[in-house]
């Protein structure tokens, strides 16, 4: 080696010695950018296996945005946009683990590696809503996580379903076979708690008073639907035969801890402890996926027509088959119905708050929205009066001016003035080292431009047939945090208030990439007469949506507003109380379609569009459908000359006090209860036809009346007192009170009401 160094000549020397130097370079930053996953790392991908609609996917680490298409291969980095009314299936080509998306859906793939054999998938789920399927990891060292913005999902071989809120990070999880590990982030102190089969979790951030631990219980099948979307529907059919299996081999495990009495072994929260409850978990598994699937075509989330042919290629792989029109409701204890009650009341809840939190900001937004027109009309005012005063002081300056001169010079002057103002006028030079523009000024003198970052989206409301001209200038905000006034240009200019609705435009400002919207609500207010149109809804004030059918012809209808409320029968007013009138004072009770915005409300299953005539004292429900997406509810009624509103039917409240004869085993309660029922006069001669029944045994219960309140008293008269003798605890009774003793439910006269409770423990 050292003669064939003495031979090489100095040029190749110093390129020899040059590479020495390179070389340990090169291989200590490969050594550093494999440093953190390891040499043993295996790059693993994902396949895009199915798309219907329109998705999109960003590359990791870039701007630009792709449309997915069927067998495009994704990456760790790489994120997926799923539009509305699209879904995309996704595959993980190594282990075949499948993840359906859902519509407006926005997942991230922030881990996708294989280390030391062991794989390590992790998820991001920042908004919407997916079905997972998981293959059983073989290994403890394999990992599948799925995140959301508050909470984290440690999975080991499961069907489950999750749901996140973007706006508030709240996140609902399903299990349909397996079991996951539900925490909150690492930010809380909290433990996390394991999910089962038929059992959900609703995670709250920001709430220590609702930790995992308590959110736990036996799914609602009406709220996974309301969450729930076509492509989840799909999925769940799907992969039934496989989830089958998989809670057959749950079921046979439970089996034999409860055969070797290893009771502490067994689930929190499915309530196991001999064969019955063994039955009722095994039947409740069975029913699972059945009740999921008609509940979701009879809360109309999918048609019979567009699911039979997945249904009838899933019952060819599965003994339990998938029967539309037969279904059966999960079979829940006491307990568990009282953990699920509770989790209601929690969710209405957070929905009220939800609720107050978005008024409070679109008033905000609309006050904001006031005070910036207020300051453009005064600013375009004073520019005015600027413009006149200047214009005026000019013109007097001259007239002064010619009058200093003789006829000749004034016809010499008045000739120049005319050829400068004819003259076309030569634009100044923009001077680039002026920083008064706002930029941001870097050592060296270089100045980084100030920028339009936004331009907040524009709601305004006007009259029916009020004048209204769109903004010319609108406010940005700026890149330096700042705000401006800018000039828009609008892709249309008239505006037509004669005809109600919602309408857009748009507009674009110079410098600026995205597009600046206005929407204009043109609404019909309370007090006048507009005429009906055959098919052409009316919007009126509160955003009430009334549209005719085909037989109106041009009769002129009023909206009046009304302060008088309603008799407390069990019924709460959302929003305010209207009324209809011809305004020729002519009788018309055709049908019409009636829509209604939900203003508030705890549970949108009991809210419904209620009228009475004026003559009347009882409400009428009326048959409505609610969309809670768009937070609306229909119907289509006679309405003329009728109150109407939005009501929540109030749910039931019963008190119950153990008397001094209650020990652990039987138990005597003072149980008072304030039904939503409105009782007729002759009730309190009828308390001996209630009925009260163990909802388990159907055996009666002995009771005795102790107070009934009477119309006479002025107040609620569906608040009563009974005493009841040989209760069990913790036990499920149900109290029927007949027809003949309500005079209205829910508006509903002579409606027999059934009502189930639970009975408290009470230890001494």
């Amino acid at each position: 080696m050292q003669d064939i160094a003495i031979s090489v000549t100095k040029k190749k020397r110093s390129s020899i010695l040059l590479l020495f130097i390179i070389f340990p370079l090169v291989f200590g930053i490969l050594s550093t950018a494999f440093s953190s996953k390891g040499f043993a790392a295996t790059v693993r991908t994902i396949e895009v296996n199915q798309v219907k609609g329109t998705a999109y996917v960003k590359r990791g680490g870039g701007l630009q945005s792709y449309q997915a298409t069927e067998g495009m291969i994704l990456h760790e980095g790489d994120h997926l946009i799923t539009t509305a009314g699209s879904n995309v299936v996704l595959l993980t080509e190594d282990r075949k683990d499948e993840i359906t998306v859902s519509e407006s859906t926005e997942l991230y793939i922030s881990t996708l590696d294989k280390v030391d054999a062991a794989y390590k998938t992790k998820l991001e789920l920042w908004a919407g809503s997916a079905y997972v399927k998981v293959t059983k990891l073989k290994k403890a060292t394999d990992e599948f996580i799925v995140e959301t913005p508050s909470s984290e999902f440690n999975v080991r071989g499961t069907h489950f379903t999750l749901t996140t809120n973007p706006l508030t990070g709240e996140t609902r999880m399903f299990v349909n076979a397996g079991v996951v590990q539900a925490n909150l982030r690492k930010e809380s102190s909290t433990s996390g708690v394991n999910i089962y089969p038929t059992q959900q979790v609703n995670l709250y951030p920001n709430d220590p008073s609702t930790p995992p631990q308590s959110n736990v219980t036996i799914m609602d099948p009406a709220q996974f639907v309301q969450h729930a979307s076509p492509a989840i529907i799909e999925a769940l059919i799907r992969n039934n035969a496989q989830a089958e299996q998989e809670r057959q081999e749950f079921l046979e495990q439970q089996k034999e801890l409860l055969e070797q009495g290893n009771k502490e072994s067994v689930p929190e929260g499915l309530d196991l402890s001999n064969n019955d409850d063994l039955q009722r978990l095994a039947k409740n598994l069975d029913n699972l996926t059945n009740t999921l699937v008609n509940e979701s075509v009879k809360k109309g989330l999918v048609t019979e027509k567009d699911i039979q042919g997945l249904i009838n290629q899933a019952n060819q792989q599965s003994e339990r088959k998938i029967q539309l029109g037969q279904q059966n409701d999960l079979e829940l204890t006491a307990k568990q119905q009282l953990a699920q009650q509770k989790l209601q009341e929690l969710e209405r809840q957070k929905q009220q708050e939800q609720q107050k939190k978005q008024e409070e900001r679109e008033q905000q937004q609309q006050q904001l929205t006031n005070v910036i027109n207020q300051i453009k009309e005064a600013m375009q005012q004073l520019e005015q009066q600027n413009q006149q005063a200047q214009a005026e002081k000019q013109k007097q300056a001259v007239e002064k001016y010619l009058e200093t001169l003789t006829d000749e010079e004034k016809e010499r002057f008045l000739k120049d003035r005319e050829k400068i103002n004819n003259k076309t006028p030569v634009p100044s030079p923009i001077n680039e080292n002026d920083n008064s523009g706002g930029g941001n000024q870097e050592p060296g003198g270089h100045v980084n431009p100030v920028v339009i970052e936004s331009i907040s989206p524009i709601t305004t409301i006007v009259n029916w047939k009020e004048e209204y001209t769109l903004p010319s200038i609108v406010i940005a905000e700026m890149s330096n945090g700042t705000t401006r006034e800018v000039n828009v240009s609008w892709n249309e200019t008239n505006v037509d208030t004669t005809m109600t609705g919602v309408y857009t435009f748009r507009g674009t400002v110079a410098g600026f990439s995205g597009e600046v919207i206005l929407s204009l609500i043109v609404e019909v207010p309370l007090d006048t007469a507009v005429p009906l149109e055959p098919n052409q809804p009316i919007r009126f004030t509160g955003g009430i949506i009334l549209e005719p059918d085909e037989t109106v012809d041009g009769q002129e209808i009023i909206m009046r507003g009304t302060e008088e409320l309603p008799n407390d029968n069990g019924l709460i007013l959302l929003g305010n109380l209207y009324w209809f009138e011809v305004a020729s004072g002519d009788v018309f009770d055709l049908p019409v379609k009636l829509s209604l915005p939900i203003q508030g409300g705890t549970d949108l299953e009991n809210v419904g569009i209620y009228l009475k005539n004026f003559d009347t004292p009882n409400w009428e429900s009326a048959f409505f459908t609610t969309d809670a997406g768009n937070g609306r509810i229909h119907a289509e009624v006679s309405l003329f000359n009728r109150y109407f509103g939005v009501f929540e039917a109030k749910t039931p409240q019963i008190q119950m006090s153990p008397t001094e004869q209650s020990n652990n085993h039987l138990m005597e309660f003072i149980a008072e209860f304030d039904l939503p029922v409105e009782l007729t006069e002759e009730a309190d001669t009828l308390m001996d036809q209630i009925e009260i029944r163990n909802s388990k045994n159907e055996e009666f219960l002995h009771f005795e009346t102790v107070f009934l309140q009477t119309q006479e008293t002025n107040e609620d008269s569906g608040i009563f007192k009974i005493q009841l003798y040989s209760v069990q605890p913790s036990e499920e009774y149900t109290i029927t009170i007949p027809a003949n003793m309500v005079k209205s439910l829910h508006g509903v006269p002579n409606e027999a009401y059934t009502y189930s409770f639970v009975t408290e423990e009470v230890t001494y």
